[in-house]
């Protein structure tokens, strides 16, 4: 199948070269230095040494009464008070007892902690063990991890468990992979925004915020949403502006051939190079992705199931090759349940689906690539290879 693009005719491809063609034109993101407290979801440029031993001392592993080694007497004076965050400098001696705190600094000479609840006091400064315990109570210093071991490693995505464990460390400034800032463009003379009364013959944008979340959750930079009637001049103004001012610039709606579909030609016409504009998946097919310069453009179909299936089979990916990362999707072969037909086969379709069971799943039911709540009650995609209409009940299926 072909059509015709800025003068230039291109045929259809399928979802393997589509991608391939995306990775090609991806480079790696420059490398910046970022403080600890703001590196969540960045990714790692160099591996993460620790300079300190974790812990960094022996410490005390509960509250209670910390003894000096070989002391094995049941009857103790107390003898001070040590808080976290303090240093107690003295030995301690046989038949004394220092009270310790969850955290505290062990002194040099002790070997064990006596559980607070294990203790009755006999006095005002003394105690006695009532209930024997084996364990030590200690955290030793390092047991976690050694001065100089490895942290995390290159290409590693920054979680908030990561992050606190870099401040563990000590480490306040870190490595990292720059984060692309986005511009998103809606297009559409239909659309109606949050907060705008109904109109006939309107609809909600619902693009903007599904494709706002989702780059929140993954991690970027700065994000621009700009809403767009079908005007031509008005297009041309907003996107000089998103592709000037971002390194990425997706695009909902207008990448199709009906009349008002300006997209392919706007872009043309804005000196992008277009690498292909029609994938034969489905939903998505009618899919563009372009490059100005260095920077790339996503154009996205209007209907928002589209939009996430291709937003999530190329445009994520591609922000992970960005970002350093060696991205791959996460499939299983499941068995399906149910029977499903399909009356053509010269698309991949991505069917959404939902387990109902191990390892077993059942399509949702769907009313195509504009039913967004099908696609909140699905678990994952079935993937319908070309060429094949039927799926039977017990047949072997691939989930993404």
């Amino acid at each position: 199948m072909i059509w015709q693009v800025g003068g230039i005719m291109q045929k259809m491809i399928s979802s393997k070269d589509a991608l391939q063609i995306i990775m090609k034109k991806i480079r790696t993101f420059p490398v910046v230095k970022v403080s600890t407290h703001d590196s969540l979801n960045y990714v790692l440029a160099r591996d993460l040494y620790s300079p300190l031993n974790i812990p960094p001392f022996n410490k005390s592993a509960m509250d209670g009464y910390v003894m000096a080694k070989g002391d094995k007497g049941s009857e103790f004076k107390v003898v001070g008070e040590i808080a976290a965050g303090q240093v107690y400098k003295k030995r301690i001696l046989k038949g004394t007892v220092v009270k310790v705190m969850t955290g505290a600094a062990i002194p040099v000479n002790a070997e064990k902690v006596i559980m607070k609840e294990h203790v009755k006091h006999i006095g005002q400064d003394r105690i006695v063990i009532i209930k024997k315990d084996s364990r030590n109570n200690i955290c030793i210093k390092g047991e976690d991890l050694k001065k100089g071991s490895r942290l995390f490693s290159k290409g590693e995505n920054i979680t908030s468990l990561i992050l606190a464990n870099i401040a563990a460390a000590g480490i306040d400034k870190v490595n990292v992979y720059k984060k692309p800032d986005i511009g998103i463009m809606r297009t559409g003379s239909e659309l109606l925004e949050l907060g705008e009364k109904y109109k006939d013959g309107k609809i909600y944008n619902s693009n903007g915020p599904l494709l706002k979340s989702l780059l929140s959750a993954y991690g970027v930079g700065k994000i621009t949403l700009k809403t767009v009637k079908d005007s031509i001049p008005v297009l041309k103004q907003v996107f000089a502006g998103l592709i000037k001012n971002n390194d990425v610039v997706f695009i909902t709606g207008g990448v199709s051939v009906g009349d008002y579909d300006y997209v392919n030609c706007l872009l043309d016409e804005m000196g992008c190079k277009i690498s292909f504009n029609k994938v034969s998946i489905q939903p998505g097919k009618p899919f563009t992705f372009a490059t100005y310069k260095q920077k790339l453009i996503f154009a996205f179909p209007g209907n928002p199931v589209s939009v996430f299936t291709t937003y999530y089979f190329f445009a994520l990916p591609a922000l992970y090759k960005m970002s350093g990362v060696d991205f791959s999707f996460t499939t299983s072969t499941c068995v399906f349940r149910g029977t499903f037909k399909r009356r053509r086969c010269d698309r991949e379709l991505y069917l959404p689906v939902k387990f109902s069971g191990n390892k077993e799943v059942g399509a949702v039911k769907y009313n195509g690539s504009g039913d967004l709540f099908a696609l909140s009650r699905a678990d994952g995609f079935m993937v319908v290879p070309i060429g094949k209409k039927n799926i039977k009940n017990g047949e072997k299926v691939k989930i993404i």
